[in-house]
Formats: structure tokens, sequence, C-alpha cells
């Protein structure tokens, strides 16, 4: 599966949105999941894990993440994808 800058984004918004508990991309509804330390993430088989930032790190996102600004992390098998307050800024 493909995903473009669009599905992106809404993956990265229902995550963040405390009241949404799963999304539907290209027909297929994904749910919210939390993982190993409480942090909402969705798993796009194919794709990757999308997980929003941990606030509570000493990284510059983190940092970020604390000051309000929503960050997603994409984890693929080889590399990564990060969102930012609904840009994407690596795929």
């Amino acid at each position: 599966m493909t995903l473009n800058n669009h599905d992106y984004v809404t993956i990265h918004q229902t995550i963040h949105n405390k009241k949404q508990s799963c999304v539907t991309i290209k027909g297929i509804k994904y749910s919210v999941s939390l993982n190993k330390n409480g942090y909402r993430c969705i798993k796009v088989p194919e794709v990757g894990t999308f997980i929003e930032q941990n606030p509570n790190k000493s990284t510059v996102y983190s940092k970020r993440a604390k000051a309000g600004e929503f960050i997603t992390w994409l984890i693929k098998e080889r590399s990564w994808g990060l969102i930012v307050n609904d840009e994407v800024i690596n795929q």
C-alpha cells in the first residue's frame, strides 16, 4: 500500500485527537492503540507504525511536543518518517 501526504496527515491528526479511536484510509479502518509506554499509535501493515512523540524525553522533538507541537513519527522496517503540526517532513 502506498500512502500520500493527505493520508499521513489524516493518521497524524487522528493520533493527536484523543476523541478519535480509529481512522479509515483507502477504505480500510485502523484502530488507535497504545504502545508499551502509553503513547498513541496506529499500525498500518506494509507501511509502518505511526506513533506520537514522547514529550518526557530529553530530545529536541520531545521539548517541542512538551511545548504543544503535534509530532508523529513513522517507524518503518529500514527508515523513518516525521510529521510535525500537519506537515510531512519525511516519509
